[in-house]
Order: structure tokens, then sequence, then C-alpha cells
């Protein structure tokens, strides 16, 4: 291993944070000049890149570094031609027309407007934030990740884990786990949950690209959107910064739903340098060798406002429901109680003494208990970069990156606590070699790793569900107890389990360029091993649901002590391991000159996960194991015949092609038509893919529907916990399934490749001002997506109830239970007109500016299980994806404000700046639920009965709205049985708009040093976007809205340039 990354680090290559400089050579004629020498020169090193054009005057440079380049040109009898300093991005190709004007050598022309900003190559839809924008747009919590949003098409996605530090976007309809990170072109994913891992500060980066559609055949992983963010490297002078920014709630405004202010005390500082390498008297490495240093710390203590938790008066926890709006029946008799009276002889003594440790009395209208959450944050970021130009062909890169982070945060109880630890690092190394004018070969390896540790700190002195008087002890006893579960419509405690899981991705990339006549040809390929080992308490202590079924009012049933369901668990641990290869080529052909066909196919077949201990297993309905030969039929085990290590076979036809057009349809390069299709495939997310520990014997998995009681719900049978599993084959041999048997995973024999197709077609001009406005229509379809179905839910009908789930279940009813099923189900249609306004700093200002009109439909947002309401028949579930925002405008800029240069007037009136980010948009569909299992099949989200007209009038009173946002009278629960007639996402969310901004002030302290005092205001107007109301049937609140957006933060901060 020490030798492979010996190899690796001297032969490696940085592949993918580059961009392309095309263009042609003509005299003023108009006649083309063969044989001409064009040089690109880097402003910051000095590093000087040669071409020559060919017999058709034709010159490409197919992989130059980002950053600002002078185009030199010189050809004997001509004079030399010289561009003004132009800038180029990751991922983006640039056309320059140079023409030559007779004259000698010795004379020289500095041309401007030569090099378009259109794009005149290929058809991806792409954009590139620059180290302005930045490192001076208002990102609240300086993450650079926010950048994103800025792209047309790119809205927050739903339905993230909370294993990972951020959270989901979706990019053109494809799901929020489907995008590809990259940092400086190497894997920057966190392939648990399939997001975005860390991404340095923003004063350590150089650029931010987001490519959303139909991007070339080097890209592949995954079938949304390809994001790169490129670190900076040292040049020739020393630059950097040094920063804090501050934050305080004196400052601050109080939370919509708040009854005080919310703590918040933070501070946020850093420092950063690069320039080239200098040893005194033994090394200067001025245009040769450069490194770049950054740090960052983050102190934070804050209690953000809770507003969602409803809780029981204190006349209902005597019982008395005489004032409730939902008064509960006596399950024995299913009439009401006498006087509404719950008689305390009847209550369930451990839900009595749960109450009166966990739950807090009323403090705010509409039963809620609203409170400030405490939490706390520290991490420390570092990173490092080293640049080498071994000779004028060759160079190298290296850079690390590290952060390490804790949290103590609260859950759903004012009580609840815990503990969050992430460790993340990433490595790359970078080799490019030109091994001849007309081929480059590149090289490179990334090493990234995320490290979590979490878990339940302790409520009291080690409470437990056993001292509360429950029956069912934990399977981790030396563990603090998880708090888990909850009650419809009042609280869910939601506290995070004990787990950890140390995710490390290697990658090997190996790409070359070679051009001849007017092609440009890319090919290369992929490795990537990616290894999980995981550690899970997750339900080794008991949760339990309470969902009315008994008493009609959730709450009735905990104080009678009446879950709807119990689930347990024992340890899980996993060690899930994937390999990845891809293979690609690509053609840019220049068939005219003003038009470029792009041709290209990726080939990423599909390697299934294995697990390190074979701990998988797959359902086959009536396969017996020989492995386990105590199994239920149909499930078997990684050695039983005809069962590969990775449960499925490999599916090595994913092929996709790429295509596109560029058109530039007037002589001086500032117009471009441009389209394309591709097909781009999708993998599984490897934190589903864990789940194959929740099946025996690798775990046991107990779920005890309508238990007998809170306090006893194995109902006097013996537990099964603490579980130990079986080790060697006698013991397998010997094993005795626990009945019923909870499948935890299992995956379809046609599990293969989901793959999206996209497409666009988009108009391009360059205006005034070099101002480029873009046009664009963009779609895509989806197909095969994987998605969770429980294949052995109950069946629904009369008679059907609680109580005989397991005896309703399709597959060997009262041996299998729940069988969780990862199959090619989902799908997904998405369409968009996309109209963006950029302008790069210039003239004192920038402006992005977009807007988006979409429609996106599916039968599922996420892969996640419990999804569909009938598991039989999905389509039903075709509608608005969770994700879709009809309307979306987004604006960002910055502002030199006009004011004197000199003299005493500039110390008041010289040097301010104001930025900002705007975001507007159309509110996000949403289901209505029966927040119970009405048809009693064990799975799913089910959903009422549609009885009445939903739709309230929108333009009310916000009090009217916050109390009443969508008519409840318009939906009743079905009968026991049946699943309810409701559609998903029929209804609409409210809308939204923010504003941040930020004031700068600029002092000059010397030359080339600068001061930069910052007042940054995150949601400017104080705005409360109003969140998502209620929508269970169930719950007291039904069609209240209970939460909003963060309340407007001051942030100040002080920034030296130099």
């Amino acid at each position: 291993m020490k030798l492979l990354m010996g190899l690796l680090f001297a032969f490696s290559l940085c592949a993918q944070s580059t961009g392309l400089l095309t263009g042609s050579v003509e005299d003023s004629s108009g006649a083309v000049v063969p044989a001409a020498r064009v040089s690109a020169v880097q402003q910051g090193t000095s590093l000087r890149f040669e071409a020559m054009a060919d017999d058709a005057g034709r010159f490409t440079f197919p992989r130059l570094p980002v950053g600002s380049y002078v185009v030199e040109c010189s050809q004997q009898g001509f004079r030399r031609f010289v561009s003004e300093v132009i800038r180029l991005e990751a991922d983006q190709t640039r056309q320059a027309q140079i023409v030559l004007q007779v004259g000698e050598t010795t004379e020289s022309v500095q041309v401007t407007g030569a090099i378009g900003l259109v794009e005149t190559v290929g058809a991806t839809i792409r954009e590139t934030v620059d180290e302005r924008r930045i490192t001076e747009l208002p990102l609240n919590g300086r993450n650079p990740l926010q950048l994103q949003l800025l792209v047309p098409g790119v809205v927050p996605s739903v339905g993230g884990a909370n294993l990972a530090q951020n959270s989901t976007i979706t990019m053109n309809g494809a799901r929020g786990t489907s995008n590809n990170y990259l940092l400086d072109g190497g894997d920057n994913n966190d392939p648990q949950i399939s997001v975005a891992a860390l991404v340095p500060n923003p004063d350590a980066l150089e650029e931010f690209s987001i490519l959303t559609n139909n991007y070339s055949a080097e890209y592949g992983r995954n079938a949304g959107g390809v994001i790169n963010a490129i670190t900076k490297s040292g040049t020739n002078q020393l630059r950097g910064s040094a920063y804090e920014f501050v934050r305080n709630d004196s400052f601050d405004a109080r939370s919509f739903f708040s009854l005080v202010k919310q703590k918040l005390r933070r501070n946020q500082f850093g420092a950063s340098a690069g320039g080239p390498v200098y040893l005194p008297r033994l090394y200067s490495g001025k245009d040769r060798t450069f490194f770049f240093l950054s740090y960052e710390g983050v102190r934070e203590r804050r209690a953000g406002t809770v507003s969602n938790l409803v809780v029981p008066t204190a006349a209902e926890r005597r019982g008395d429901f005489s004032a409730s709006a939902r008064r509960p029946t006596d399950p024995l008799t299913r009439a009401a109680f006498p006087g509404n009276l719950i008689p305390v002889s009847r209550f369930d003594p451990a839900a009595v003494r749960f109450q009166e440790i966990f739950i807090p009395l009323p403090n705010a209208p509409g039963n809620a208990h609203i409170f400030n959450a405490p939490e706390s944050t520290d991490s420390n970021q570092i990173i490092s970069r080293g640049d080498h130009s071994l000779s004028p062909r060759q160079r190298l890169s290296l850079r690390y990156f590290h952060d390490r982070s804790r949290q103590i945060v609260t859950a759903g109880l004012p009580i609840l606590r815990s503990d969050v630890r992430f460790n993340t690092s990433n490595a790359m190394a970078s080799h490019s070699w030109t091994i001849s004018p007309a081929l480059l070969n590149t090289v490179q390896f990334s090493f990234g790793r995320t490290d979590l540790a979490r878990g339940p700190l302790p409520v009291l002195d080690n409470l437990n569900y056993e001292k509360l008087g429950v029956r069912a002890p934990s399977d981790t006893p030396n563990f603090a107890t998880n708090w888990r579960g909850g009650v419809t419509g009042f609280w869910n405690m939601a506290q995070d389990n004990y787990v950890t899981i140390d995710r490390k991705t290697a990658q090997f990339l190996d790409n070359a360029s070679f051009m001849r006549g007017a092609h440009l040809m890319k090919f290369g390929g992929e490795y990537r091993n990616t290894r999980s080992d995981r550690e899970t308490a997750n339900l080794t202590d008991p949760q339990f649901t309470f969902d009315g079924r008994f008493a009609v009012n959730p709450y009735g049933d905990f104080l009678l002590g009446l879950p709807a369901r119990m689930d347990q668990g024992s340890l899980r641990v996993n060690a899930v391991r994937s390999h990845a290869v891809a293979l690609f080529f690509q053609d840019d052909w220049k068939l005219r000159q003003n038009f470029t066909l792009s041709l290209g196919v990726r080939w990423e077949p599909l390697l299934p996960f294995f697990d390190g201990r074979d701990q998988m297993s797959v359902f086959r309905p009536g396969v017996q194991s020989s492995i386990y030969p105590n199994a239920p039929a149909g499930l078997v085990y990684v050695g039983d015949p005809g069962i590969p290590r990775s449960g499925i076979d490999n599916d090595m036809n994913n092929f996709g092609p790429r295509i596109g057009f560029a058109w530039s349809p007037f002589r001086r390069g500032k117009t471009s038509v441009r389209g394309g299709y591709g097909v781009f495939y999708d993998f599984p997310v490897m934190h589903q893919l864990s789940s194959f520990a929740n099946t025996q014997p690798f775990s046991v998995q107990v779920q005890v529907n309508q238990p007998r009681s809170f306090s006893d719900p194995y109902g006097g049978a013996p537990s099964p916990f603490p579980y130990t599993p079986p080790r060697t084959p006698e013991q397998r041999r010997a094993f005795s399934f626990v009945r019923p048997v909870v499948v935890g995973e299992s995956l379809d024999p046609n599990l293969g490749g989901a793959y999206m197709q996209q497409w666009n077609f988009s108009l391009q001009q360059e205006t005034v001002q070099g101002i480029v406005v873009t046009g664009a229509y963009v779609g895509s379809k989806g197909t095969g997506f994987s998605t969770l179905r429980n294949v052995n839910a109950a069946i629904p009908g009369p008679g059907a109830s609680g109580a005989n789930i397991e005896q309703r279940r399709p597959f060997l009813p009262g041996v299998l239970g729940a069988i969780s099923s990862y199959e090619p189900l989902g799908f997904s249609t998405y369409h968009a007109l996309q109209l963006t306004l950029n302008k790069r700093f210039s003239k004192g200002y920038s402006v992005l500016a977009n807007y988006t009109w979409a429609r996106s439909i599916d039968n599922g947002s996420v892969d996640a299980f419990g999804g569909a309401q009938d598991h039989r028949n999905w389509s039903p579930e075709k509608a608005l994806s969770d994700f879709d925002l009809r309307h979306r405008f987004v604006a960002s800029f910055l502002w030199e404000i006009p004011g004197p240069r000199s003299g005493a007037a500039r110390w008041l009136l010289g040097g301010w700046q104001f930025n900002g980010i705007f975001t507007a948009s159309a509110g996000r569909p949403f289901s209505v639920t029966s927040g119970t299992d009405r048809a009693f099949t064990g799975a799913g989200t089910h959903r009422p009965n549609l009885v009445g007209d939903p739709f309230l009038d929108t333009n009310r009173s916000r009090e009217e709205l916050i109390n009443r946002y969508f008519n409840p009278a318009a939906f009743a629960l079905p009968p026991a049985g049946t699943f309810g007639n409701a559609g998903r996402n029929i209804l609409t969310g409210p809308g939204s708009y923010n504003l941040d901004s930020s004031l700068f002030r600029m002092f000059p302290v010397r030359e080339g040093m600068k001061l930069q005092f910052r007042a940054e205001f995150f949601n400017t107007f104080n705005h409360a976007n109003l969140s998502l109301p209620v929508a269970s049937v169930s719950a007291v609140n039904i069609g209240r809205i209970q939460g909003a957006t963060a309340p407007r933060i001051l942030q100040f901060g002080l920034r030296l340039v130099f």
C-alpha cells in the first residue's frame, strides 16, 4: 500500500479542475493563418502553455488550470497579438478569435473582446461562481455549498438523513442523493448518504463549478448534477487573508413563534496565505513552486426555537378531557368515558412516570410548549496545498484537507440531548504531462474519509425504561438509553441513537486528451473503492408509537398504556464494501469554424455493494437456505446456491451515450445555439444497503403490533434481548429464528443501474458590458430508481385490525414479518424554462440572476421505506415531486457604491460595498396523512378520504393562514381495513421570499493591503417564511402552522486582505 501511494503521488493529476480554450487564427482578410504559435500565460504564476495552429488555423488548449490568462499569438510577417486578461473557469470552454495584423513581429497589438464569454462547445448547462462572489456574498455560516442554490433548476431537497454534515439538494428533477461532489476534481462525496462531504471555507476556494444538465462523458457516478469546488493555489506574489466573524443575539430579532429571543453566541475565525516557496539561500520557487495554507475555527453556543411540540394540558394529564377538542372513547366499550374523564385507576403506571419526567406543560396556544433548544458547536479546519512545475511539460500538485467537529444537540423534548462528532479528511495528488503538442495525459488519486461517532446523553441518573417500570430490557445496557418514539400529533422524541460510521473512498482516474485535425478527443477511466464500517444501536431500547387507534385520542392511548406498536432490535454491525469502474470516450468535432458536434459514451456498470462479513440475505420465495436450514422458506444467504456475495448479479450493460451541438451563427462569436441529449446512470445509496444487518441471525428486530401494554409490551413472554448472534457453522445450522422474522433488506433480482435521460436546448447571447443572457429548456426522465417496498405488507380488508396483521401477510403468515425489498420502481419527469443573466465583476458591479418555471413529477422523491400508501399498488403515488417548486427566482449581486477616491471625503464616503442574495419561491407540495395505519397493513404512509374541498383562500391574513392553512373538514379517516382516496401531494404549502445582504467598508492599510469591515444581515426584512402545516388527521392541531424560518440575524466581521 505504501508503494502504491508513493507511485500515485509521483504520477497523479487533478483531472477535472481545468477549462478549455479553443479558437482560430486569421488575418485581416479572413484567411486562415496556419502554423501560428499561440501561448496562454497564467497571470499569477507566469506558467506558459504553448499550442500551434493547424492547417485550418485551429488551436486548442484542452486542460488549462483554472485562473486568469493572457493569450498571445505570433507568426512571421504579422504583429504579435496580445489579448486582455481573461478568466478561465473550471469545466468552461472559451472561444478565441485571433485576427493578426500585417507588420513586424517585434510590434504588438493588445486586443479586447477577442475571446467570447458564450459557450461554443458541447451542450452542458453549467454555472461557475468565482472567487469574489464566494468570499463576498453573504453566506449564512460561510458554507460554500449554499452557492449551489444560486443556479437555475437547483432547489432544496427533502428526506436527507441526519448521518451526514450537509443536506441534500435536487437538480433538474433528480433526487437529492443523485449528485456528484468533487473537490479539485476528485471524489468528495459522503457515500453513506450520497451528499457532499465537507467543503473548505470560502477563503480557501478559487471557484465553484456546477454542472446541472447533459454534461460530457468524462463525468458520471450519479444522474443529477456535478459540483466541483476548486481550492486556491499559491502564486508568485504572497497573498492571503485573516478574519473573524461574530454573532450575538443582542443584535438579532425574535423568532416568529418564539416566546423569547433565541440565544446565540458565535465566533468564526481563520487565516490563509499562499505564495512562492522560498528558502533563504537554498531555494526560490518563483514561477515554479507554490504553497497555500488555510485554517478556520468555529465556536458557537445557541438555543434555537422549537415551536412544534404539542403537550397535554394539566387537566388532560389528570384524565380530564371535558375541554379537549378530541375526547377519547373507552376501548372496552367504544363509548365516551363518563364525564369525559379517564379514571386514574386505568392509567398505565409507566406512562404516568414517563410524563412526570419528560413532558412539560403547555406555555402557548394550541397546547404548544415552545422552548429554546440548547446547542453547541466546536470545529477546526485546516487545508494545505503545494504546486510544482517539474518541467515545462509536467506539473505536480498535492493537497490535504481536514476538519474535526463536535455538536451537543437537543432532541424533540427539552430533556433529551445527544453528542455528535465528525472527523473528515480529503487528500489529493495530481500530475499532468504534455507528452506531445497533440497528446496530454492526466492521472489523479484522491482519498476521502468521514468518520461519525454520535450517541444519546444520559437522562437524570442513567434513567432507562426498566426504571420507569417498562418490562423491556435493553440490548445495550452499557450504553446510555436512547429515547425514541412518540404520540401522534403530540411529541416525537427523536433522540439521536448511538452509531459509529467510518466511511472511506479511494479514487483513481486516468484521462487523456488527443487533438487531431478538427477533433478534440478525450478518453479515460476511473476506479473507486468505498468502505463503510458501521455499528448501530438503533432500537436497542424499545420504541413505542401511540396513534389513537384504541381511544381515538392518541394521548388517551398513551395514558391508558396502549401502544399501536413497539419496535426493538439488537446491536447491528456491518461492513459495506463497493467497487466501481467506468470508461469514457468523448469527441468534440468542429465540423465548421462555428459549429461543433460533441459525441461521447460512458460505460459505468453496476457492481453491487457487498458486506465484508458476508452479512447479506435476500428474499426468494420458496427457496430454502442450506446455510441456515431453520430459516423460513424464501430467506436465503450469501453462500447458498445461486446467491452471489452481493445478493444480485452485476449489471454490465450500462452504456450512457452523450450527444450535443454548439452553433455560433454570427462571426463575432457573441451568440450560441446549443442542444443535447444524454443518458446518465445512478446507483444505490450505501445508507439503505446497510440494513442487511437488520435481518436474523445477524441481529434480531422485533415488531410487536398492539402490545399488551406500555408497562408490559411482551405480554409476559421472555424478551430476546440482550442478543448474541451465531458465530460458528454449527451455531448457524442450529440457530432458532425468532418469529415473526423481519427481513431488514432484500434486493430485487431485477435491480440494475437506474438511469436518467437528460436533454436541453439553449440560446446564449453576450451583450453590453460582458453581460451574458441565457434562455434554456431543460428536461429529464428518470427510470428504474431504487425504492424500498414492503413485499409482505398485510392484506387489508373486512375484519382487519392491528391484532391480526401477522396473520394477513401474503408470505408465510406468522412466520415472516415485514420484508423490505429494494426494487427499481421509481420514475420521474421534469420540464423547465430557465432564464439567466450573468455579469462577472467589472465596472463596479456583478449580477447573477435567474428565473425557473418548472414541473417535476415522480412516484417517490426518496428511496426510503414507507413512502407509498399501498405497497402492492404504486400507481396512486404518481404526483408532484416533494421538491416541486413551480416558480423560483434567485438574484445575487455585488455593488461597489460610487464614491470619492481621493481627498478627505473618501474616508467617509468612499470604499462602501453592498451585496446580497434574494430568493423568492412558490410553495412546496405536501400530503395529508391519516397519522395511523388505518388499513392495518403494517406498512406505508396512509392517507385519509377526501370528503370535501380542502383548499382555502391563501390571500387571507397571516393569522388566519397560521390557524387554518387548509380545510381539515375536507378529510376523514377511511373505514378500518381500507386505504384513503386522497392523493399524494395534492396541497401546496406557503411560498417564501428572503434577502440576505451585507454592507462592507474598505479601509486601505498600505499598498496591497486593505481591511474590510462587514455587517451581514441574514433575513434582512425579518420576514417569517411559514413552514408546512400539521397535516395528520389524527393530530389535534391539524391544519395549523407551527413553525417558520429563522429570524433576522446580524453578523459583524473584520477581514484583512493582502
